[in-house]
């Protein structure tokens, strides 16, 4: 997005006072509201769409895969693939930045946290999780866009429900295949929920993106806002627990800017844990209607 001078110094001022002003009248900690919806693939094991009152979308599908133990291909039970389209088209080759970044980002997040066991079928088999994400469209950084989509696809997922001896160990049943239940009905979700204690036994990752302008912190920015910002601070929470913090240049901002202060970095995590537990609920309830 093109900000003359003007525009630039106009919206740095308001966006860095005491107290903030920004342009659409929210709260430094207020998010734009969300629509989202779950299950709309039927040929996924799980699936879900995020978007938001800027007409910022993303898709997120995910297909379960029967690999054996022990293999090249199961090195990792992950593997994803995002791409953003853009006016010029669909970016999706992961050697190019933004794909790139976006790809690394969720599937380090998630190999560091998915629990292995929860995929394993038996003592040779496993499932593999391929993870498909689009940005359809986007106008500030992405990344927390799709993180949400990943997070509301995963809680969606089913598996089938595996019908022959999970004992596979012995020497005769050596090159036999899994076999699964083909009603539908019969399938368990990868994330189960506890109707009794009323919360996930397992939830995926979640990042959130907020970024710096003068001394004030913002979530869920705007273009506008990313372009005037010194920069952004991602933070990955996994099972209610800070696992990473990373600074990143904003998308939208081609200026060199200098490091952030580590005040800053510190009252942008502040900030986002402060909201995290809303995001996360919010998310978690969509999931189940």
């Amino acid at each position: 997005m093109h900000l003359s001078v003007s525009e630039e110094s106009y919206l740095f001022t308001y966006l860095s006072s005491v107290p903030p002003t920004r342009s659409d009248g929210r709260q430094p900690s207020a998010f734009r509201p969300l629509d989202t919806t779950s299950s709309f693939l039927p040929s996924a094991n799980g699936s879900a769409r995020v978007r938001t009152s800027d007409g910022s979308e993303c898709i997120v599908a995910i297909k379960a895969d029967v690999i054996k133990i022990g293999t090249p291909k199961a090195d990792q039970n992950i593997e994803i693939s995002s791409s953003v389209a853009s006016e010029f088209g669909t970016t999706g080759s992961q050697d190019e930045p933004l794909p790139s970044f976006l790809t690394t980002s969720i599937h380090s997040a998630l190999q560091n946290s998915l629990i292995l066991e929860r995929l394993k079928l038996t003592s040779r088999y496993s499932y593999k999780l391929y993870i498909d994400g689009v940005i359809l469209s986007h106008s500030a950084h992405p990344l927390s866009l799709l993180s949400m989509a990943v997070y509301l696809a995963l809680l969606d997922t089913m598996l089938p429900k595996l019908i022959s001896n999970a004992d596979d160990s012995g020497d005769n049943s050596a090159e036999d295949l899994p076999q699964f239940s083909d009603d539908w009905l019969d399938s368990y979700p990868l994330c189960p929920f506890n109707e009794r204690g009323n919360y996930y036994e397992w939830s995926p990752p979640l990042i959130l993106l907020a970024v710096i302008v003068g001394k004030n912190v913002f979530v869920d920015s705007t273009a506008e806002e990313e372009r005037v910002s010194q920069g952004g601070v991602l933070v990955c929470w996994t099972e209610d627990i800070i696992s990473s913090v990373k600074t990143i240049n904003s998308i939208s901002n081609t200026k060199q800017r200098r490091a952030l202060k580590v005040a800053s970095i510190k009252n942008a995590v502040d900030l986002l844990s402060s909201v995290y537990v809303e995001v996360k609920t919010a998310l978690e309830k969509a999931s189940r209607v």
